[in-house]
């Protein structure tokens, strides 16, 4: 708050500090004891440069698909990054894992659900456009393919 400045929810008995556990619906509780237990650091990367992709925070998990913009309950969740500026990541992890940074460029294209926005025009960033969306969505597109002919099997 502006010191000097009133709040207009200063005496307002209906606004009330709650916690993230009572705000967040109980579907997302355990990703957020999981991401409280990260130990979080920010890290000044020099190359390569890092989009900043239009949903901001991208979860590496473990499984075929990699990097996605959400998690789900019976997932694990190996990271979290954020990208603050393009030589700026906000990420947290397990003591254990081992930060690739050369492959975060390509894990936010395709986080990114319609576009990024790069730093310069550059053959690096314009390589990526064509990842724009690859996991971006709930399902891939084989696993959409296989949901579909298994409905018209039946």
């Amino acid at each position: 708050m502006t010191p000097g400045v009133a709040s207009p929810f200063r005496n307002d008995t209906r606004v009330r500090r709650r916690s993230p556990r009572q705000i967040l619906p109980r579907a997302a509780q355990p990703i957020l004891g999981i991401l409280q237990s990260y130990r979080y650091s920010v890290m000044e990367i020099g190359e390569p440069l890092l989009p900043l992709g239009d949903s901001m925070a991208v979860f590496h998990i473990d499984g075929p698909r990699g990097f996605r913009t959400f998690t789900q309950a019976d997932e694990s969740v190996l990271a979290v990054f954020l990208p603050i500026t393009p030589t700026v990541v906000l990420w947290g992890a397990r003591s254990d894992y081992t930060l690739n940074v050369a492959g975060l460029p390509s894990a936010i294209a395709q986080c990114s659900l319609e576009h990024f926005i790069a730093h310069e025009r550059s053959p690096q960033f314009e390589g990526l456009q064509a990842q724009i969306g690859e996991t971006a969505t709930l399902l891939s597109n084989a696993e959409i393919e296989a949901m579909l002919a298994e409905a018209l099997d039946e």
